[in-house]
């Protein structure tokens, strides 16, 4: 068996490459706990559902509360109104 010359520095070397793989770990896991949540959070039926006020499934330019410009970039296929597929794109 060789035994290094500088136990301390081998025991350094050890103690980076821990660290260095236990930040990857709790990378992935963080940025997986993190998909799962933004996925869970958006939902394109609901948010039609909590601005559509005359309940015809889609949203008017008169029921949306946010900037034109928004409701411009969001209508994917220009028909002037907000539907859940256009959010699904979005």
């Amino acid at each position: 068996m060789i035994r290094p010359k500088n136990r301390t520095r081998s025991f350094a070397r050890l103690f980076v490459f821990a660290m260095v793989w236990l930040a990857g770990a709790a990378a992935l896991v963080i940025t997986t706990v993190d998909d799962g949540w933004a996925q869970k959070k958006r939902n394109p039926d609901k948010a039609v559902a909590k601005r559509d006020r005359d309940g015809d499934g889609k949203i008017s330019p008169e029921e949306w509360d946010k900037s034109p410009a928004i409701f411009r970039k969001i209508d994917k296929d220009g028909d002037g109104f907000l539907s859940p597929a256009d959010f699904a794109k979005h």
